[in-house]
């Protein structure tokens, strides 16, 4: 298994990300983040890790939308 990214180097691409986000426009953003998401994916250790990656997401939005409003 390859090892993870460090902090700095999360963030360095997570900038890289969004310049390049940026520079594509607002209208091409999603299509941008699928295209990565699938190639991450696809270079995943398999289907069923990829799946339970896929079901990890969901749950943190679940998550995030079971949070109160900061605002209230």
């Amino acid at each position: 298994m390859q090892p993870t990214m460090s902090p700095t180097e999360l963030d360095e691409i997570y900038t890289a990300m969004c310049y390049r986000m940026t520079a594509l426009g607002e209208h091409n953003t999603s299509l941008y983040l699928a295209r990565v998401a699938l190639l991450a994916l696809s270079r995943h250790t398999g289907f069923t890790d990829a799946a339970r990656l896929l079901d990890e997401v969901s749950q943190s939005f679940e998550e995030a939308s079971n949070m109160p409003d900061p605002a209230s």
